[in-house]
């Protein structure tokens, strides 16, 4: 295979003596740049406005506009080009100033050609490294923007609305939810959102540590206090007398009901009050069933990208009435069993994974109380009013032949279906 050809890297050599610009653009193209050269600031502006320059090498002193002042129209343009500062009449003075303008380096004239090399190969460097850094940002934006949370359900509104609140605050928040709801993308989400965005996130599996050795992992060999950490801000260390602050958010999630846990002695009070300081909770996939479909898209766009999927009716509607007791966990594995072993771009139901199509799905067994419980009256509702619309579906709209599939009377049918306004 070819290898791919470095980009060549454009520099601009800006100095009012000819013999400078005549060697420096020699010595320069054999290490392997292309270099252009100016005489003074204005003819570098203008070719600045022509061409994209990864570096400008630029005396101080010259005629029609210096190099302090070519500097400043540099920045003003808004390029990423790297400057260094050269000069033969060099004071600590001007040395500041051109460092407070945003030169890179500053040296003075005469210098080794060993120093300008190095000097010019640290500073281009520089660039590339902010150049990814640049771009490392824009990807964390895109990962952990809100537009990575997908639904439009009223659940998922709420939510959106409740992290954008939260996230300009310094409070300690407890994320609640069924496993597989995405709880930790919503923590990152908090975070990337935040003023505290410059610093790290750092996920702690606390389920997966072992109670002795906690307080370690959180702190380090020399142990702290959890609950002062919360309330304080502050910890101290054992055999210490002074307190030391820390700059910290805490983002809790959980998959349990930790008020019953409370009641039941399995997990502390004063702990929980200091945790549940604001509450967000994520609503199970079967709450927001609506949200299905945009969730199979932006899965199918990660999972398969290039790909024109689609979806065939029957396996559609498999999907929206199947219960997800792994949360959206489950349908990302269920949807990559179905690109992998599904025939052509349109899938149908026999690209559903084994388990998936022995489900016994009657209404019973598919029954589960959330950890968080539910409200039955709403959800015995929802259940009526599903079934409802699908009977309809099923007989073509027509009344009579819903009423009969159901077993009710046309009466009853009617009343339930306008309670629905179905």
């Amino acid at each position: 295979m070819a290898k791919t050809k470095k980009k060549q890297q454009h520099l601009l050599v800006v100095d009012d003596e000819q013999s400078m610009r005549e060697f420096m653009s020699i010595m320069l193209q054999g290490e392997g740049y292309q270099v252009d050269c100016a005489a003074d600031g204005k003819q570098a502006v203008d070719l600045l406005n022509e061409n994209v320059y990864d570096l400008v090498l630029s005396d101080v002193r010259m005629p029609n506009l210096n190099g302090i002042e070519l500097l400043r129209q540099i920045k003003m343009l808004g390029v990423d080009t790297v400057v260094v500062m050269m000069t033969a009449f060099s004071t600590a003075t001007q040395a500041v100033e051109a460092m407070k303008e945003g030169a890179y380096d500053y040296l003075n004239k005469p210098f080794k050609n060993d120093e300008i090399r190095l000097v010019i190969r640290n500073a281009l460097n520089h660039r590339e490294l902010k150049k990814e850094n640049y771009r490392l940002r824009q990807e964390l934006d895109s990962r952990f923007s809100f537009d990575r949370l997908i639904g439009r359900s009223r659940p998922m509104q709420d939510l959106y609305r409740m992290i954008e609140k939260v996230a300009k605050s310094n409070a300690t928040i407890l994320i609640s939810g069924e496993s597989g709801t995405g709880k930790e993308l919503v923590a990152r989400a908090i975070h990337h959102n935040s003023a505290g965005v410059t610093a790290s996130f750092v996920p702690i599996n606390c389920g997966a540590i072992p109670e002795n050795l906690l307080e370690s992992e959180l702190f380090g060999h020399e142990k702290g206090k959890l609950l002062r950490v919360l309330q304080e801000k502050q910890i101290r260390r054992v055999g210490g007398t002074a307190d030391i602050n820390i700059n910290v958010r805490i983002l809790a999630a959980t998959n349990r009901d930790l008020e019953q846990a409370v009641a039941d002695g399995e997990f502390r009070q004063d702990l929980f009050y200091r945790l549940n300081v604001i509450r967000l909770h994520l609503p199970p996939l079967w709450q927001r069933r609506e949200d299905i479909p945009l969730l199979i898209k932006s899965l199918c766009a990660n999972l398969a990208p290039g790909r024109d999927i689609k979806f065939s009716t029957a396996l559609m509607r498999r999907l929206l009435d199947y219960d997800w007791p792994g949360n959206i966990r489950e349908l990302e594995n269920v949807i990559e069993h179905c690109l992998i072993f599904g025939d052509g771009d349109v899938l149908g139901e026999d690209s559903l994974p084994p388990q998936f199509l022995n489900a016994n799905c009657s209404l019973v067994n598919s029954c589960r109380i959330p950890e968080a419980g539910l409200n039955l009256e709403s959800y015995l509702e929802e259940v009526e009013r599903q079934i409802l619309q699908q009977a309809l579906e099923r007989c073509g709209g027509v009344r009579k032949h819903a009423a009969k599939l159901l077993q009710l009377s046309f009466r009853s049918i009617r009343y339930r279906l306008d309670k629905f306004g179905l």
